[in-house]
């Protein structure tokens, strides 16, 4: 449970602003035949507002010189941050690995689609040992 403390300082959830802004964002873009041609569907003046609102925070800036209000204003804007980033990261990650949004290692020859299956049924084999890491902490 979140501290009511915390949650007075987060940003209100919008849900008709982020519906707004995915509309602007991403048009048809995902009726577009491949990943790139996707990328490139996007609104560009949405685009735009999203690689500024992300890269506000970082741009010229180095960690040691960034002060605490810096850092809160971030923390307080953390949701508009994760969706600007999803917004224009997801496209990239999807054309390079599909749906899958985990990478893994390929044998040589080996198809795309058998190497994730093999990556995907491996992370399920481990998924007890993680659970029991869990519960135990």
């Amino acid at each position: 449970m979140v501290a009511s403390s915390t949650a007075s300082n987060l940003e209100r959830e919008d849900h008709q602003r982020d519906a707004d802004f995915n509309k602007a964002m991403h048009g048809t873009s995902a009726q577009a035949r491949g990943g790139v041609a996707a990328m490139f569907r996007k609104g560009g003046s949405a685009k735009q507002a999203a690689v500024d609102e992300y890269f506000k925070h970082w741009d010229n800036k180095r960690a040691e010189d960034e002060t605490p209000e810096e850092r809160a204003a971030r923390t307080a804007e953390y949701a508009t941050l994760t969706r600007h980033y999803y917004n224009l990261a997801t496209d990239l990650y999807e054309y390079g690995w599909g749906q899958s949004f985990h990478f893994c290692r390929f044998s040589q020859g080996e198809p795309f689609y058998q190497a994730i299956a093999r990556h995907e049924h491996y992370l399920w084999s481990t998924r007890t040992d993680i659970d029991n890491l869990i519960a135990s902490s």
